[in-house]
């Protein structure tokens, strides 16, 4: 069976190498330098290579405390990033005020949608306010991420951790640390008001007795 378009492509190729056998025996023959010149092939695209950082500049941070995080993404590959999704989450107590560069209220987070450039960097801001202090906490942590294409699972994350004042700890509403600090000065006064009492109990019989042979002499 013939195949025409095979034919043809055979015979365009031989003559390919035809002619570039003959121009590099033309350029040797008048001795000039001969440049071989291979067809360029497409590397893929390299892996994002992403770091990222969050940070409030604070260390101990007590109830109603504004706070400002700063959330800087940076591109160290070689190809550019687009749609990258950014997150900084909100941990309980922590109320969003506000987030520049476009950024989304979420569930107890912060979105921000991004591109990077290769070598560059991006920081965006998300403020807060510690409104109250959930029970048994100790420290305050958010945590930023980042994720490419559109994928569940994080690429890189980072978090900030400050310490609460204790006396955050102790006056937060619904607090069970603050309830034990009520609840033990109530006991305090309430024994203290009974020790009072008891001791009026004890001074009135003795009070009593002493008058007693004043009150036997006026009879007499």
């Amino acid at each position: 069976m013939n195949h025409p378009s095979s034919a043809k492509g055979t015979d365009f190729s031989v003559r390919h190498r035809s002619a570039h056998a003959a121009v590099v025996l033309t350029a040797a023959a008048l001795g000039a330098p001969v440049l071989l010149v291979q067809p360029a092939t497409a590397d893929p695209a390299a892996p994002p290579s992403l770091s990222i950082s969050i940070d409030d500049g604070q260390q101990k941070v007590g109830r109603g405390a504004e706070l400002t995080y700063l959330v800087k993404i940076s591109n160290m590959g070689t190809s550019t990033v687009d749609g990258l999704r950014l997150t900084q989450s909100m941990p309980p107590g922590l109320r969003f005020v506000s987030a520049d560069h476009d950024g989304r209220q979420g569930d107890q987070l912060i979105e921000w949608t991004v591109s990077l450039p290769p070598n560059s960097d991006v920081t965006v801001v998300g403020k807060g306010k510690l409104d109250s202090v959930p029970s048994g906490t100790t420290r305050l942590a958010a945590s930023a991420c980042a994720y490419v294409g559109g994928e569940d699972r994080p690429t890189v994350c980072s978090t900030d951790s400050d310490e609460l004042d204790a006396t955050a700890l102790a006056a937060a509403p619904g607090s069970s640390t603050g309830w034990w600090y009520w609840a033990g000065g109530i006991l305090v006064a309430l024994a203290a008001a009974a020790a009072a009492a008891v001791l009026i109990r004890r001074r009135r019989p003795a009070a009593a007795t002493a008058t007693e042979p004043e009150s036997a002499h006026a009879q007499v």
